[in-house]
């Protein structure tokens, strides 16, 4: 019996042919092996190397949490500049006394609320 699906037939999977195609347009990073389209790469590097394809695919940390010590710190500087200033405490002058904490003021008028 002739199996006539097109996973048969050589390329078929987006695989370079070889000399006798195309050259590959698409390499993968990781092992070299090329691909005539970005979904054949895509399908190996999924399957090949799923590690790497993961990590890449993976969205950044950026929302990152206030630690204890922070509040804390946050908290006090806030008393003291209520006193000092006899007035409100503002955001930018948090943010101005304390550049350690590395919070934009944003984050700190959204931890106050």
């Amino acid at each position: 019996m002739v199996n006539s699906s097109s996973a048969a037939q050589p390329g078929a999977s987006g695989e370079s042919v070889g000399s006798a195609g195309r050259a590959s347009e698409w390499n993968c990073p990781s092992c070299g092996r090329g691909f005539r389209t970005k979904t054949g790469l895509g399908v190996h590097r999924r399957r090949a190397h799923p590690v790497e394809a993961n990590a890449e695919a993976a969205p950044s940390q950026v929302k990152r949490r206030w630690l204890d010590e922070e509040l804390d710190l946050l908290a006090r500087t806030e008393a003291l500049l209520t006193l000092e200033a006899s007035g409100p405490c503002t955001n930018v002058a948090l943010a101005a006394r304390l550049p350690q904490l590395h919070r934009t003021l944003e984050a700190i008028k959204g931890q106050r609320r």
